[in-house]
């Protein structure tokens, strides 16, 4: 059974992974959202996040 090291809440080994992943295959690192914030008064606003692209899949939030 292998041990998995987390630190402040990250699996260090994922972690690892993804560097080494985005390492061979760069443009995994791209990323891409819209979003829209409505300043309602004040310090008090409204934002929405639209869709969005990572790691070349497409996903709507």
């Amino acid at each position: 059974m292998a041990t998995v090291t987390v630190r402040n809440g990250i699996d260090v080994q994922a972690l690892l992974d993804t560097i080494e992943a985005i390492r061979t295959k760069p443009e995994l690192a791209d990323f891409t959202f819209r979003a829209s914030t409505n300043w309602q008064q004040g310090t008090a606003s409204t934002a929405q996040i639209g869709a969005f692209v990572h790691a070349g899949d497409a996903r709507r939030s």
